[in-house]
């Protein structure tokens, strides 16, 4: 099946604003019409040789063995590694990242793989790899990524990279994200490297690959352009680096390895998260983001606080099954009071999704994050 064939324009901005009209009424509608699953909270992550009142964790990444990625954000932000039992010879547990051997730490992290590699960047946006043993030719240990990139987008010298940052990584090693050069340090450049395939450049970010090695992002326009990268040919496009014009004003932020898009249109005056299943394009909540999906067709993302009326931004789920879902509505009533989830990144096949948890300020009914700690949560059918 051919799930990339060209659509109508006009077509899609009448579905988009069909939609727009009705994804309030369906948010609640699809939950309520069946009964919803349950979730739980699996972990709250935060380093308890860190002073709570300095500094605060947010969860960027989770694999399929329910290993998160995340940050401590504070006077001096640090990656850190959470497994949920031992592994990579590491007690179970949050793992700050310990620095290169110049003495650089990984400032923000990003993606994570089913080995536990972490990717992300470092203090001034440089990127960087951490793998718990040696592997795709890096030694055991923090690394930059900059020497690689800078080999593949300047082969015969004449340029230096200014900035750059590792979004997303699979378990071949095939990393994805963006750099600048020093000559147009405001212009970003997407990016794919694997110590097979070696060095890609395309669009302005590649955000996710998956384990096929396909991997999606946006070129930079006014909207975004939504790009795809496929290493063999595959839902009738041929191998290689292509924009998508048949989702116009666009940025993709996750793919499943069914062929399967997820990412965020602007159609002004709104913009919409979709997930594009087979020929279908269609908005999961207007005026909001998608963050990320998995094979079985979920996806998550944060809602805003005007599609609630009122209140902080939180966080929804579309649980193919049962249909949209504030997550805080399925937690139990005696968890979720006074706290709200946020900033979601990302759900695994399990069903395990990754975003923080925070306390609902005092005086602040229309929003904010108080306390934010790093948060798995588990969607039990």
């Amino acid at each position: 099946m051919n799930l990339f064939r060209p659509e109508s324009s006009k077509f899609i901005r009448f579905v988009i604003f069909y939609q727009a009209l009705i994804c309030i009424q369906l948010l609640f509608t699809y939950s309520a019409y069946a009964d919803p699953p349950k979730a739980v909270i699996v972990a709250e992550i935060i380093d308890p040789n860190l002073d709570p009142s300095k500094y605060y964790s947010l969860g960027r990444a989770v694999n399929e063995f329910d290993e998160v990625a995340g940050v401590h954000q504070g006077p001096l932000n640090r990656a850190f590694i959470w497994l949920p039992q031992p592994k990579y010879g590491l007690p179970a547990g949050v793992y700050t990242l310990p620095p290169t051997s110049n003495g650089k730490y990984m400032h923000w992290s990003n993606g994570i793989n089913n080995l536990g590699v972490v990717v992300g960047a470092g203090y001034g946006l440089e990127a960087m790899i951490w793998t718990p043993t040696p592997m795709y030719g890096f030694p055991a240990g923090l690394n930059s990524l900059v020497t690689k990139i800078h080999q593949g987008a300047c082969p015969y010298g004449g340029c230096w990279i200014a900035q750059s940052e590792a979004l997303a990584i699979n378990d071949s090693g095939k990393v994805v994200g963006w750099y600048s050069d020093g000559y147009n340090p405001s212009s970003k450049i997407g990016f794919s490297w694997s110590p097979t395939e070696g060095f890609v450049k395309f669009g302005s970010e590649l955000r996710r690959v998956n384990a096929k090695g396909e991997a999606a992002g946006f070129t930079q326009s006014t909207y975004g352009i939504p790009t795809l990268c496929l290493p063999v040919s595959a839902y009738g496009l041929p191998s290689g680096c292509q924009n998508l014009p048949t989702i116009p004003y666009g940025q993709l932020v996750d793919l499943d390895n069914l062929g399967n898009l997820l990412g965020n249109l602007t159609i002004l005056p709104y913009s919409y998260a979709f997930l594009r299943n087979g020929f279908a394009i269609f908005d999961v909540a207007g005026g909001v983001s998608a963050a990320g999906m998995n094979d079985h067709g979920d996806a998550v993302g944060d809602l805003a606080p005007s599609e609630l009326s009122v209140g902080p931004y939180q966080s929804w789920a579309y649980l193919n099954g049962s249909g949209f879902h504030l997550i805080d509505s399925l937690l139990p009533s005696d968890v979720s009071a006074g706290h709200h989830t946020s900033m979601v990144q990302d759900i695994n096949e399990n069903r395990t999704i990754v975003g923080t948890r925070c306390a609902n300020p005092p005086n602040s009914p229309s929003g904010g994050c108080a306390i934010p700690r790093a948060v798995l949560i588990h969607i039990v059918e």
